[in-house]
């Protein structure tokens, strides 16, 4: 699997390409988003990370400059030091495929790098298969990163999993049709020796619901 780091910052892109290739990935890098063509000419990676630059005054400014060269390009989000939801969500809108986390570099970043070069090759299989029309295209990015942001949204509504209360532990796992689910869980304390657990279906919508 070939993975592109685009990063100018020769510390940060270090540690992630090494952190990468350790894993057993193949890394390349380039240093700006203008060698991206020429790179593309030869190798097409499964997917492209982009940093976060949050003290800048474009922290998305390499990605949107990846995103303009080739809008269907699988590109993630790096961000070492963290990022606030409202970035999380106008990088999603951008068009990424995912947003990796500072807590996300160190445990389980092999899974979560195949499930968004799996999220990548679904969006390039569908852009494929749509009409050549340019406004067709764009409707239908614009409805993929709807759907992404709003998958963001809909998980950060979900309570912990697991999580304790006294000598119970509640865990859970939502499983949507596609990207959003209209089903919700919730559980929570209403007193010392009492708590809520609840579970809201949404009907009337697709195929019928089972148990």
């Amino acid at each position: 699997m070939t993975l592109l780091v685009v990063d100018p910052d020769d510390a940060t892109a270090s540690t992630l390409t090494n952190t990468l290739s350790q894993l057993g990935f193949v890394v390349s890098r380039i240093t700006v988003a203008r060698e991206l063509e020429a790179y593309l000419a030869h190798t097409r990676p499964e997917l492209i990370l982009c940093p976060y630059e949050g003290e800048g005054p474009r922290p998305l400014g390499i990605t949107e400059s990846v995103l303009a060269v080739d809008p269907s390009l699988p590109v993630a989000v790096v961000a070492p030091n963290g990022i606030d939801k409202r970035s999380v969500i106008e990088a999603l809108r951008c068009g990424v495929v995912d947003v990796f986390e500072s807590d996300e570099l160190t445990a389980g970043l092999s899974q979560r790098i195949d499930k968004a070069v799996g999220r990548g090759s679904r969006l390039v299989r569908v852009a494929a298969a749509t009409s050549e029309d340019a406004t067709t295209r764009a409707q239908l990015r614009e409805f993929q990163r709807d759907q992404r942001a709003g998958r963001y949204i809909q998980m950060g509504m979900l309570p912990p999993s697991p999580m304790a209360i006294d000598r119970y532990r509640l865990r859970h796992k939502l499983y949507p049709s596609l990207m959003l689910s209209g089903d919700f869980v919730d559980y929570f304390r209403i007193t010392e020796r009492h708590f809520a657990f609840y579970m809201a279906d949404v009907s009337g919508h697709g195929a019928s619901p089972h148990s």
